[in-house]
């Protein structure tokens, strides 16, 4: 704002507006506006591209290409046919990502603490998990699409802990255990995150 005297708004593609200084936008009759819709279907696409490159493990393919080294093994390597995608919020991206996910053949497991999205899950058929540990103990895969503050106004901050990112482990079958967040980095505190993929939740 202080580099920009002649801005006369600030217009963001993204959920929330957390991310400016409203209050000085404001003393310098700077307009701020909101657009979550925009571009909700290249979020929403990303997400199966990265859950496709994740679950492939192409990662390590293009390092191991670069030293001419030629794996051609399946060994931790799905794919998301049949398998279980757990969403934490089912807002206008979430809902994309499930339908696109479902056309992938996987199912569709959820959670969302607002009551409106809750019910159109139910609607469309897609799994409603009470808790946060109930989602991640059932899901292969987990994309979270919150925003900064809950319905209430509460901080999400946080919401992902140790213990949600522990449940991947409590299946018995063999699982990929990919957690994307595509949401605000606070979702989940990068100390928790480290520890959970050194400990191989994760």
């Amino acid at each position: 704002i202080q580099a920009s005297p002649e801005l006369a708004a600030v217009m963001l593609c993204c959920i929330g507006d957390d991310s400016v200084d409203k209050q000085a936008a404001a003393r310098h009759g700077i307009l701020v506006t909101n657009d979550p819709v925009s571009n909700g279907r290249s979020v929403a696409e990303l997400v199966i591209g990265e859950l496709v490159i994740l679950a492939r493990r192409i990662f390590d393919s293009v390092g191991e290409m670069s030293r001419s080294v030629w794996k051609k093994n399946n060994q931790a390597r799905y794919e998301l046919h049949g398998k279980k995608l757990g969403i934490v919020g089912l807002g206008n991206i979430g809902r994309q990502v499930a339908q696109l996910s479902e056309a992938m053949g996987m199912d569709i497991y959820f959670y969302d603490s607002a009551e409106v999205p809750t019910e159109v899950g139910v609607a469309m058929g897609w799994n409603k998990c009470d808790t946060l540990r109930q989602l991640f103990e059932g899901s292969d895969f987990v994309t979270v699409h919150v925003s900064a503050t809950d319905e209430r106004g509460r901080s999400n901050a946080g919401l992902i802990g140790y213990e949600e990112l522990a449940g991947f482990s409590e299946k018995d079958t063999e699982s990929p255990k990919i957690f994307l967040n595509l949401a605000r980095g606070v979702v989940v505190d990068p100390d928790i995150m480290l520890r959970a993929v050194k400990d191989g939740h994760v």
